[in-house]
């Protein structure tokens, strides 16, 4: 396309009356509304998959929609620039009544707000703006030309900068020659006023003032280049299917991830290279920060990572480090997840169905449908089981010894061996005695699989709680998860051993605790199922010879 001033359009929308007359504001200034039930259910409806009971205005949401609902507010904290763009966008092209700039920040319209801001995490959102991303300032300008025609603005503009991420409203471009054009905008940070992103084409090139009260001489304005703006059309936004529904996630779904740092000193690695916050994209792998733009102060930096199916092929993980004090909410096509950091950096090893971490100050959370499970503070693995439900898992490595048999060879030479069923490119290289027999080659096969059981553990004593005068009625209660069926349970302190008694299905019960001096003492209990084994080492605490906590 051909651009100059002879290619001038003017989308007719303007901040008054089609913008809304309050300022863009952070979560905090509407602490009395949250993402939640009713927000989903507008948004994807209220079958099986998003409410677990009740529906639209009364829907109780799913464990997995809970997540992403969690992640939503997490994200909404520095503003909501995405909700009043799509909101603005949406009520123009409807031609609703009243006009937007009449409305006020009722609970309504907020909740209108907030959602079109949750719609910047859909899947199709994602790919336009990853998509337009990659193409330059020029094609961006051109696109706008174009759809502006007919008067009708469609496209949600996206601008980044050092601090994060902003969206605005393009409506009128107009150029003074054939490489300069300014591109008139609705800035919710600037309700009722004209304010401009203005481009150079030859330079490829863009300025934006965010917060300077005036655009045209402001030192600190935003720029950039190639790859530091985007678009997204209003219907990605509005008619983007569910996130996480199996309904609706296929195997070309990618994953996203939605980072909130303490410091930009996160990273992400596959099998094809590491991205950072500061660095640039990998194949498979397109990082942009989430477009909320109040300008008020954040202390999280904010960013969506997205991760391309065949990164998680073959059973490939992604490894992702958090810097202490920071989250990441992980959407894949099977679960949600979530990784947190406490006091310390961890580093966390992210699958399609699982996540797990080696962490002992991490937080580890996957849900899908209606279920949840959860790790605080411990080495874990989280992961799906056969019937895709989130069960807690361990590692556990099984040693299979496999021998083989190589020709003679004389004594000086070496014979190499390629042995079935390893991994591939792996040899085994003996060298071989002057012998007529064969040598023998034993290679150690390693196999990881999932233990689903589990069990949680309390002490009671007839309504007392902590601490005990009398040990010999002191229970220890177990409640087994993940097991087929149960075969044994049994718990130690040193040599002393107590038995358990069944008292129905998975609820197992420990009486009479062994007398003990003052002091911290390691119980050992034991699970054994039918499909898996599950062994814990519980740290005790004796007070006056009875167990005073765990």
């Amino acid at each position: 396309m051909e651009l100059g001033p002879a290619s001038n359009t003017d989308g007719v929308l303007r901040p008054t009356p089609n913008g809304f007359s309050f300022m863009n504001f952070g979560a905090s200034a509407v602490p009395a509304e949250e993402f939640g039930g009713a927000d989903l259910a507008a948004m994807f409806g209220s079958g099986p998959e998003i409410c677990a009971s009740g529906t639209d205005a009364t829907c109780s949401p799913t464990a997995e929609a809970a997540e992403w609902a969690r992640m939503v507010n997490e994200s909404r904290q520095s503003g909501h620039c995405e909700g009043f763009i799509v909101q603005a966008l949406q009520r123009f092209g409807a031609k609703e009544t009243p006009d937007t700039s009449s409305l006020t920040n009722s609970p309504g319209v907020v909740h209108g707000i907030i959602r079109g801001f949750a719609s910047q995490f859909l899947p199709g959102t994602r790919a336009e703006s990853k998509a337009w991303s990659k193409r330059s300032v020029r094609d961006i300008t051109a696109e706008l030309v174009a759809s502006l025609k007919d008067g009708v603005p469609d496209h949600v503009l996206g601008v980044y900068g050092e601090i994060g991420g902003h969206a605005v409203l393009p409506y009128a471009v107009t150029f003074t020659d054939a490489a300069h054009a300014s591109i008139s905008i609705y800035d919710s940070n600037w309700p009722g006023q004209e304010r401009r992103v203005t481009v150079d084409l030859d330079a490829q090139e863009w300025a934006f003032s965010f917060d300077g009260t005036d655009p045209e001489t402001d030192p600190n304005a935003w720029t950039g280049g190639n790859g530091s703006m985007d678009l997204s059309s209003l219907k990605a936004h509005v008619q983007g299917s569910c996130p996480f529904c199996d309904s609706k996630t296929t195997t070309t779904t990618p994953t996203m991830l939605a980072i909130r740092a303490a410091a930009p000193t996160w990273r992400l690695t596959t099998a094809r290279g590491t991205v950072t916050a500061e660095g640039s994209d990998i194949d498979g792998v397109h990082v942009s920060r989430v477009r909320a733009g109040a300008t008020i102060p954040t202390k999280k930096n904010e960013w969506l990572v997205t991760v391309e199916p065949g990164e998680f092929s073959s059973g490939r993980s992604v490894a992702l480090r958090l810097p202490a004090g920071s989250s990441a909410t992980i959407v894949t096509p099977s679960a949600i997840a979530r990784a947190a950091t406490g006091k310390s950096t961890a580093d966390f090893s992210v699958r399609e169905r699982s996540i797990t971490t080696e962490s002992r100050s991490a937080t580890l959370v996957l849900a899908n449908g209606n279920k949840t499970v959860s790790a605080t503070n411990k080495a874990a693995t989280l992961t799906l089981d056969g019937n895709d439900l989130p069960v807690t898992g361990v590692v556990t490595t099984t040693t299979v010894l496999r021998s083989t048999t190589t020709a003679s060879a004389p004594s000086s030479s070496a014979v190499t061996t390629t042995i079935a069923n390893q991994t591939a490119g792996t040899t085994v290289t003996t060298t071989a005695p002057a012998t007529t027999s064969a040598p023998t080659t034993t290679v150690a096969q390693t196999t990881t699989t999932t233990n689903p059981v589990n069990f949680t553990q309390s002490f009671r004593n007839g309504g007392a709680s902590g601490y005990w005068n009398s040990c010999s009625s002191e229970i220890l209660d177990l409640t087994v998860t993940g097991a087929t069926t149960v075969t044994s349970v049994t718990a130690s302190i040193g040599t002393s051993m107590f038995s358990a008694m069944n008292s129905s299905g998975n609820d197992w019960t420990f009486y009479s605790m062994p007398t003990k001096t003052p002091g911290t003492y390691s119980m050992t209990v034991t699970v054994n199922a039918s499909n898996g084994v599950r062994t814990k080492t519980l740290s005790i605490v004796y007070d006056n010879d009875c167990i005073q906590g765990n």
